[in-house]
């Protein structure tokens, strides 16, 4: 079953563990990537705030149609279904950004993909 290799595959399913390889990687280096550098870039560029949320939203969505493990392998076959749930989230982790600063979307993203974690874990 998928959502076992993909638990066991975050250090040996410790949840606490899980919590912190997520902090630093899905949280500190995506919110980097696409926040605090590409959405600040179009911010920069456009003048446009909600431009730039959609933009870096729409990179974040695309970036994560990469199947980087079994769990990107079983959205793979849903493509469109993945860049708009990706998007959308990208929105949401955007506004905390705009509103709340990179600390609040890297907390907010590590705690998003966290309990998906855990929810899988048996």
């Amino acid at each position: 079953d998928w959502s076992s290799d993909v638990c066991s595959s975050i250090s040996g399913a410790n949840k606490w563990l899980s919590f912190f390889v997520l902090l630093s990687g899905a949280g500190i280096f995506e919110e980097g990537m696409f926040r605090l550098f590409l959405l600040t870039f179009f911010w920069k560029i456009t003048k446009k705030p909600w431009l730039s949320l959609i933009l870096s939203s729409l990179c974040f969505g695309l970036y994560h149609l990469t199947p980087l493990n079994q769990l990107y392998q079983v959205y793979w076959q849903f493509p469109v279904a993945q860049v708009v749930s990706v998007f959308f989230s990208g929105l949401i982790f955007g506004f905390f950004y705009i509103k709340r600063g990179f600390e609040t979307s890297v907390l907010g993203h590590t705690l998003y993909d966290w309990i998906a974690v855990m929810f899988f874990m048996k």
